[in-house]
Order: C-alpha cells, then sequence, then structure tokens
C-alpha cells in the first residue's frame, strides 16, 4: 500500500478598524491518493485477483472569520 498526501494553505488577517474591527479569509487544499496491489498467493491458487482501484481525494477548504471589539472586554465572533 502506498498512501500520498499534499497539502497547502493560507490564512489573511486583517485590522480594518484599529482595537475594532478584525477580518480574516483562509483556505486550505489537500490532495490525497492511496494506491493498493493486491497479488494471489500460494495459499489460494484457485482464487481470482482483482486490481482494487485507487482512491483519490482533493479538498478544498475556505474560512471567512470576523472579530468585532464591543467593549475592551466583550469581543464578538464569528466564523
Amino acid at each position: 500500500n502506498k498512501d500520498t498526501v499534499h497539502s497547502v494553505g493560507a490564512k489573511l488577517d486583517w485590522q480594518a478598524i484599529e482595537n475594532k474591527l478584525k477580518l480574516g479569509a483562509a483556505y486550505f487544499l489537500s490532495d490525497g491518493l492511496s494506491e493498493i496491489e493486491v497479488q494471489s498467493t500460494a495459499f489460494v491458487p484457485l482464487a481470482t485477483v482483482a486490481p482494487v482501484p485507487d482512491g483519490r481525494e482533493i479538498t478544498h477548504n475556505a474560512k471567512l472569520t470576523v472579530a468585532y471589539n464591543v467593549t475592551d472586554a466583550v469581543t464578538a465572533k464569528l466564523g
């Protein structure tokens, strides 16, 4: 069996209003591949061995965030 995963991502935060409003954005990409080789053995001489298909998964993740300082002690967050 052979598994391969490649991942990359980026995140950006921006203080839109000093000490009041902070905005953020993030994006992540993951590309995975799983290869399985099936072989017959001497213990099962009459068995038919069918190849197993490779599994591939591509995942995209995006996220937006907002943080608003209502007061010095209270922050409302979304995302």
